[in-house]
């Protein structure tokens, strides 16, 4: 009777695990898309996450790990929104909108602080997923939506703006399916050290490179260079690893090959660095910043700040709100927005805002060692190179900060295939 107790016991706890497994690929799945999809998945994914806390007591036993307080850093800096906004004039929509925007900051940073993870949820299942729907979307908007076969385009420059056109109707923007599409690369890879098979493999290196293409073809410039820097640094990596001597010349080729990769991307060659329009947002909000360097404007003044003395700055006018004023965003201009996290936060909390942020890409890195360490610094170099061109919103979804580095850091390491020697 003990035993068949047990046995229903066991099969409970299991099935709970199993059922966030399957939540948290269904939300891995939606990421690639617009946040209407994303927010069935994320009240399953949060329900079933609750369930195996409590079923499974994942509040026992937690040990602090150097590591956790990353997750202090990101409940804190959750918290500066609204300790900030009692000091604040203004209460834009914006405000309700980075409340929402920033929840996984508090989500992710909580079970982080108080939580185990759900052993059974692995990256493997996270490739798996992402490849997946990275791969059948692009297709489908290829083959279907471009009918290439009936319509094939005259031009590499037609096809480009065509599947853009088609992506973002029916998908999303460059921006978040470039980040989509470099994260699913580094499950992968993460994959193919820990698969035992040749067919696993193959199917996994046939996945990554498939992904490479399209981030070649995209016309996401961040996403473009990202891939590439990812790509060759990882092969990087692995030569180097095998045979020293071959660091220098390897690191050379690396830069030549990049370099050239990236000036010769159509929008590079269309809009060179020196006259991108996000230099006179970064020099307009650097000077707004000098008025209240240590503790910011918060975030419903520091986002009105930045509108309202834009008559100011004639050439962040001429440069980047008549555009943003053309393009039909009149009735909405408070979405506009300085264009990088890190100035972002220095807008929102002063030093300490750019403080907690640097806290949060740089600490796990330094205290982690082995496996991790160097996952969590792709998830932070793959987040941190388009957090230098966006603030996280719509098209800088913070759930792919926080959500990542909660399982690189609290997950278990698994034992690699002995037919690996990667890292």
């Amino acid at each position: 009777m003990n035993r068949l107790s047990d046995n229903r016991h066991l099969t409970i706890n299991s099935l709970t695990e199993w059922l966030n497994v399957a939540a948290g690929m269904l939300l891995a799945i939606t990421l690639l898309f617009p946040f209407k999809f994303q927010r069935p998945a994320l009240f399953l994914y949060g329900g079933t996450m609750l369930l195996d806390i409590i079923v499974n007591k994942r509040y026992a036993g937690v040990k602090w790990e150097k590591s956790r307080w990353v997750f202090a850093v990101m409940v804190l800096s959750y918290l500066c929104i609204f300790i900030w906004h009692f000091f604040e004039d203004s209460n834009l929509p914006h405000y309700r909108s980075t409340i929402e925007n920033r929840i996984p900051f508090a989500a992710f940073g909580l079970l982080g602080m108080f939580t185990n993870i759900n052993p059974k949820l692995r990256p493997k299942y996270f490739a798996i997923t992402m490849l997946g729907t990275g791969i059948l979307t692009s297709l489908w908007l290829i083959f279907v939506k471009i009918d290439i076969i009936h319509n094939p385009p005259h031009s590499f420059a037609e096809y480009q703006e065509t599947f853009q056109n088609v992506r973002i109707q029916y998908v999303n923007a460059h921006m978040t399916f470039n980040l989509y599409m470099n994260f699913a690369i580094m499950f992968s890879l993460y994959a193919f050290i820990y698969s035992r098979t040749k067919l696993e493999k193959a199917a996994y290196i046939s996945g990554i490179t498939f992904m490479y293409i399209l981030l070649l073809t995209s016309e996401g410039r961040t996403g473009f260079l990202t891939a590439n820097m990812l790509i060759f640094g990882i092969l990087n990596f692995y030569l180097i690893g095998k045979d020293k001597r071959l660091a220098i010349p390897l690191v050379i080729m690396t830069v030549v090959a990049v370099y050239a990769l990236f000036m010769n991307h159509t929008r590079v060659e269309d809009c060179q660095v020196r006259e991108n329009p996000r230099r006179a947002i970064w020099d307009y909000t650097l000077d707004l910043i000098q008025e209240h360097p240590m503790l910011g404007y918060g975030v419903s003044d520091g986002r009105k700040t930045f509108i309202d003395n834009r008559f100011q700055n004639d050439r962040f006018m001429k440069e980047y709100f008549h555009q943003f004023e053309v393009f039909g965003k009149q009735n909405d201009i408070y979405s506009a927005h300085p264009h990088n996290v890190f100035i972002n936060a220095m807008l929102e909390f002063g030093v300490i805002g750019l403080l907690m942020m640097l806290f949060i890409f740089i600490y796990p890195i330094a205290v982690l060692r082995g496996r991790k360490q160097i996952f969590v610094a792709i998830t932070l170099f793959i987040f941190g190179m388009q957090s230098g061109f966006e603030v996280m919103g719509g098209d800088l979804r913070p759930i792919f900060l926080c959500w990542f580095l909660y399982l690189w850091i609290t997950m278990p390491v698994e034992k690699r295939s002995y037919k690996t020697k990667f890292v």
